[in-house]
């Protein structure tokens, strides 16, 4: 089986290491398709920016992106209108609808992007779910949406629920697109300068710092505990991205529950599949059934990229200040593998709040929003985190995390050391491959 990044795309190009003390007007911390994004809005708006990565450019999630475009890929609408009412759910559709059309205007820009025009329908495979609120509540966010019956659809669904004119993209070529835009705009990358530390308008790395008015965290997780608190709202569930033969025609399809999503790629089929929490000592039962049903349908995959995406406790992401006492500090995380749309709100909505301009869906997404729903899921999140932290006490030779201390589980089959509280992975000698940690974990050799 293949691994690596699916896309083939031209070289996004070599960065040096940050060196010595610099100042700015903003800088960004990742260097992902949140971080390439915010980056280039701000540069366009005049700013001096400085973007600082770990590693490389579009190393992480934004390799494994599947390039799909829609303003809804689940079942959630109704959910959030009963949760936080009405006018959360319409601005939230606004707000992605205001993304879509901020990609589409840059793929009319340029012909590389592969731009194509296709419906997302949203399989039901059970009862419970309420279409025709989910398509009231799009068609009153500006969003064309039909019920459709479930045999027009490549795999069982007893409905679907069409939303008219969307579309998919070569991802890593949008992405080499906004590099290109963004450094023509004026701003400054530097790879493999993995930011260890931040104060109040300072960013370090081991050989160099950055000063500048405004700091925006685009790790994919946060890798600031306090203020803020993320590590308790947010956890990190592994994500699949297959390629195998057959044809699903030229539309999307998504799992109603968010289980998997699938397109059509120039000889096969493309699919977006959920793996199930980041250090789960086995593999869950019901994650590999649905895996295995899911496989009669596509047959062996000719190739499969596992990858981590972050989730919030509620299913949106968490976009704006840091805290309410970290004015100048912003954070964009949580889009539970819905990137693309993601990074593009953030970029909007961060930017807006930077120049001091309005955004009328800024309170959709704050980290500081309440509401008893939240509440309850947060509290599962951390109960959750909890008992993965406690389990660590059943195994006293394992290495610790330097995040927050949980007790590593290291995975035969990946070879790699995952924390279960908040999923940071290090290799077999303790070298650092993904956030929040910002340092090597120290692995000794059992004698």
């Amino acid at each position: 089986m293949v691994t690596g990044s699916f896309w083939a795309h031209e070289p996004l190009g070599e960065y040096a290491p940050l060196r010595g003390f610099h100042q700015t007007d903003a800088v960004v911390i990742g260097g992902g398709f949140t971080g390439i994004t915010t980056a280039l809005w701000l540069c366009r708006a005049g700013l001096r920016v400085v973007l600082l990565e770990g590693e490389t450019l579009a190393c992480g999630a934004s390799s494994r992106c599947a390039g799909m475009l829609s303003v809804t890929d689940r079942f959630m609408l109704k959910r959030l209108e009963q949760q936080r009412g009405s006018a959360v759910a319409e601005a939230y559709i606004r707000s992605r609808r205001a993304a879509f059309g901020a990609i589409r205007s840059l793929a009319r820009e340029t012909e590389e992007l592969e731009w194509q025009d296709a419906d997302a329908c949203l399989l039901a495979d059970g009862k419970g779910f309420d279409l025709s609120a989910e398509a009231e509540l799009l068609r009153r966010g500006g969003t064309a949406a039909d019920e459709l019956q479930g045999g027009s659809a490549p795999l069982p669904a007893r409905q679907i629920l069409a939303v008219r004119d969307m579309a998919h993209i070569h991802p890593m070529k949008y992405f080499a697109c906004l590099t290109r835009m963004a450094l023509r705009h004026g701003l400054t990358i530097h790879e493999h300068s993995r930011v260890v530390a931040v104060e109040t308008n300072l960013a370090q790395t081991p050989e160099g710092a950055v000063k500048a008015p405004f700091l925006i965290i685009a790790t994919g997780y946060p890798i600031i505990n306090v203020p803020g608190w993320y590590f308790l709202r947010l956890s990190q569930r592994r994500r699949y991205l297959a390629a195998a033969q057959g044809s699903v025609g030229e539309n999307m399809f998504y799992d109603g529950r968010g289980r998997f999503a699938l397109r059509g790629i120039h000889g096969g089929i493309l699919a977006q599949m959920d793996g199930g929490m980041v250090g789960e000592r086995r593999e869950n039962s019901g994650h590999r059934r649905w895996q295995q049903w899911l496989g009669r349908y596509l047959g062996e995959p000719s190739f499969r990229h596992e990858g981590i995406e972050t989730f919030s406790a509620d299913g949106l992401p968490y976009i704006g200040v840091y805290s309410s006492k970290t004015p100048n500090l912003f954070v964009a995380t949580g889009y539970g593998g819905k990137g693309l749309l993601g990074s593009m709100t953030a970029a909007q909505l961060i930017s807006a709040r930077v120049l001091g301009l309005a955004a009328d869906s800024d309170f959709v997404f704050s980290g500081q929003r309440r509401g008893y729903a939240v509440t309850a899921a947060e509290a599962a999140t951390t109960l959750a985190m909890a008992g993965r932290y406690a389990g660590g006490v059943l195994h006293p030779f394992a290495p610790r995390c330097p995040h927050m201390g949980c007790k590593l589980v290291y995975s035969r089959e990946r070879r790699v050391w995952e924390c279960p509280c908040h999923g940071s992975r290090f290799d077999g000698i303790g070298h650092l491959l993904s956030a929040p940690a910002t340092e090597p974990a120290i692995i000794r050799r059992r004698h």
